[in-house]
């Protein structure tokens, strides 16, 4: 089954950071003003930190969420490098936090499904 192209959305939450950072926040409905369902995360890049995903209704306050780790099945809201996915319907928005920064870099991009 092929998915139309309105209904994808591809987002850079972090391009080769190398600092703690909230990174950019996505949105996660649609331009139709529907809403993604799901969302798969390509996490890359060798970091010293904690790497967490989070997820908001209001677009202010944000909470861990969990995601799976597709070669795994380990649901977390950690993320390593590697593929993830995680359940988004009905969130505003999705973030991907890196705190406790020691050393390295990470990049992660994102692929949503409607």
């Amino acid at each position: 089954m092929l998915i139309p192209k309105s209904q994808l959305g591809y987002f850079n939450l972090h391009l080769a950071t190398a600092a703690n950072s909230n990174g950019s926040a996505v949105d996660v409905w649609t331009p139709e003003g529907g809403s993604y369902t799901t969302l798969t995360l390509q996490v890359s890049g060798l970091i010293v930190a904690t790497v967490e995903l989070q997820g908001s209704v209001d677009g202010s306050s944000f909470f861990p969420i969990l995601a799976e780790n597709l070669t795994t099945g380990v649901e977390s809201h950690a993320l390593t490098p590697g593929l993830f996915r995680a359940l988004v319907v009905g969130l505003r928005q999705v973030r991907v936090v890196v705190s406790d920064y020691s050393s390295g870099n990470i990049t992660v991009v994102a692929a949503a499904v409607a």
